[in-house]
């Protein structure tokens, strides 16, 4: 299944590296398909607070009142017709974030399991401010 990063191979240099898919469950204990996206560093960033701010859990977010919360990644997916069937926040960021050529992180992001069967591509974009 293709994973593509919207913009932000331009401006932060990541690329999609592999996708595992497990089942799992929410925090609610309903069943769920855990995503874990791996995503590499092509080059060094100048920057890299961005970019750890924007890949910060959801639960991070909850707290924060829509209209103080900065930019964060979403993870739309799309079903055969390219409809963006749903979107999704961060679960949570595995691995340091180092902002260096090489180095990698995982994305994991939960879906709930009938939308996952609907799924034919992902693509992570940046949330626009409310």
């Amino acid at each position: 299944m293709p994973c593509t990063l919207d913009k932000l191979d331009k401006e932060w240099s990541l690329k999609f590296k592999s996708m595992t898919v497990k089942d799992s469950a929410d925090n609610f204990k309903n069943p769920a398909k855990e995503l874990r996206i791996t995503l590499e560093f092509t080059k060094d960033v100048a920057e890299v607070k961005p970019i750890r701010k924007a890949f910060e859990s959801s639960f991070a977010f909850e707290r924060t009142p829509a209209k103080d919360r900065p930019p964060h990644v979403l993870f739309y997916m799309f079903d055969e017709d390219n409809v963006a069937i749903t979107k999704v926040p961060l679960t949570f960021p595995e691995g340091e974030i180092t902002g260096k050529s090489g180095d990698a992180f995982r994305a994991v992001v939960r879906v709930h399991p009938e939308t996952f069967k609907k799924v034919k591509k992902i693509e992570i974009r940046m949330s626009e401010k409310e």
